[in-house]
């Protein structure tokens, strides 16, 4: 017997209340909204989105360890990219 719709979308509705608190920063979901269309770096992103260097940082780190998005290294730089 499967269980009722009303029970498994109720198990989801606490993570997705997470992912909108997360995003409901407008740094953040600017961020998100970017990498969504594109990998970027942070100098990338510091240009296109106007946001400086050290709060960009802070908002990448917070969606870092929020499972959202994951950076790799390319040369000196870490490219960021939203997770699947």
């Amino acid at each position: 017997m499967t269980k009722p719709v009303s029970s498994r979308v109720c198990r989801d509705v606490g993570a997705a209340s997470e992912l909108l608190k997360l995003i409901a920063n407008a740094n953040r979901l600017a961020i998100v909204c970017y990498l969504m269309e594109t990998e970027a770096p942070v100098s990338a992103m510091e240009d296109e989105l106007g946001i400086r260097q050290p709060t960009l940082s802070q908002q990448l780190s917070e969606l870092r360890e929020a499972g959202v998005i994951e950076g790799r290294r390319d040369g000196k730089a870490i490219v960021y990219r939203v997770i699947d």
